[in-house]
């Protein structure tokens, strides 16, 4: 039985999961017309750069990344098929903006919907931005 986690995605643990990112990225952009960054064809390099850049702010402390697991064993490695969602925070630092963060990419893989995920990934994302002051997401 696999347990449904939400955490932030951890630059040096979770690298490995930059393939499955965006393979739910393009699946989004695929089943759901989703405008997200590109547009078909999609171009499977892009999207493995883009992820790499993502993952990049997180450790520079420029975006926040909150993932959605579904875990066969909680507390081993993450499988990248046990990715299910994603959703990033810019967080701005110019001087008049470190009271905000930017809403990106909500993305839950097609065959993990109607479970939760947005509304779970969002919450933490909330926690997680007004634990680092920024009381407005846009």
């Amino acid at each position: 039985m696999s347990t449904p986690t939400v955490r932030l995605l951890s630059p040096n643990n979770d690298a490995h999961l930059v393939p499955y990112l965006a393979a739910i990225h393009a699946a989004c952009i695929n089943h759901d017309n989703m405008v997200a960054t590109f547009l078909p064809p999609l171009d499977n390099a892009k999207l493995l750069a883009f992820w790499r850049d993502a993952i990049g702010d997180v450790g520079r402390g420029t975006r926040l990344i909150v993932i959605q697991l579904d875990e066969s064993e909680p507390g081993s490695p993450v499988k990248g098929p046990e990715l299910k969602g994603v959703v990033m925070l810019g967080l701005p630092q110019t001087e008049t903006f470190t009271h905000q963060g930017s809403l990106e990419k909500l993305m839950v893989s097609p065959t993990f919907r109607q479970r939760g995920a947005a509304k779970a990934m969002l919450q933490v994302l909330e926690k997680e931005a007004a634990d680092r002051g920024r009381k407005l997401i846009v």
